[in-house]
């Protein structure tokens, strides 16, 4: 994946990204079609445990392979930075990528094909309990799909999100460079966000800025989980994968 570089504030950066395929095909897209719903790890989140949280099987599994290398490599270049901001975002195409401070590459990690922006989010969320309060924690997915049940969203939104300014107009643009917390941006009939569907459990977290057409200025936030008037209350009738794999913020990803 790649994004635009914007100075957005002091303390961040975001930076050209461009996320890795996984080096092995047929294990991707065997975690991508498993659709099954489990129970969180909670040696890795302890603070989840007891709240009915379960996660989709396949994205765990990733995960769990890349957490020990992603969080030994964030913690060493914050210790030899200095900054104290850790970017992480993703794309189902791409894997994770996590930036530090000034545009500082801390780490890579391989992903599944379709669940690199869900990696992410829990990436996300490991680091935001993981490291020192100090430290800030932006998520900021592409094209994320349902990563788990509604008890797992109420722990991202209660965890690591932080709730973002109100857009003074479906063209402000310039309010997103704001956002800290998890935040993921849809892509007008882009299907993958409406997967795995809600019948099976699924749900999103708050958070979602939707992009509405081809212009990619017209941007709106979308209040809630799963809210009708975004990608969740997109008919698959139109669904497209061009907007997918397409431009977003006028970038093709």
């Amino acid at each position: 994946m790649k994004a635009p570089i914007q100075r957005t504030c002091a303390w961040a950066i975001w930076a050209a990204v461009r996320g890795i395929l996984n080096r092995d095909p047929s294990l991707s897209d065997l975690n991508d079609v498993d659709l099954l719903l489990t129970d969180i790890d909670t040696s890795r989140f302890p603070q989840a445990a007891e709240q009915g949280i379960k996660v989709h099987s396949g994205f765990q599994d990733t995960f769990q392979r890349t957490a020990d290398g992603i969080l030994a490599g964030v913690s060493s270049a914050l210790q030899s930075t200095g900054v104290t901001t850790v970017l992480v975002t993703g794309h189902s195409q791409g894997a994770p990528a996590l930036h530090v401070g000034n545009g500082i590459p801390s780490a890579n990690a391989p992903a599944s094909r379709c669940g690199a922006a869900a990696l992410a989010t829990t990436t996300g969320a490991m680091l935001k309990l993981a490291l020192a309060p100090s430290v800030q924690v932006v998520v900021t997915p592409f094209g994320l799909p349902r990563g788990g049940n509604k008890a797992w969203a109420d722990f991202l939104d209660s965890t690591v999100r932080r709730c973002p300014p109100a857009l003074s107009s479906p063209r402000d643009v310039s309010a997103l460079t704001t956002l800290v917390g998890v935040t993921f941006v849809t892509n007008q009939n882009d299907p993958v966000p409406t997967l795995p569907p809600l019948i099976l459990g699924f749900v999103h977290p708050s958070g979602e800025i939707h992009i509405v057409d081809s212009s990619q200025k017209n941007l709106v936030a979308c209040p809630g989980h799963d809210n009708a008037h975004c990608a969740t209350g997109k008919s698959l009738l139109h669904a497209s994968l061009a907007d997918h794999h397409g431009a977003q913020f006028v970038v093709t990803i």
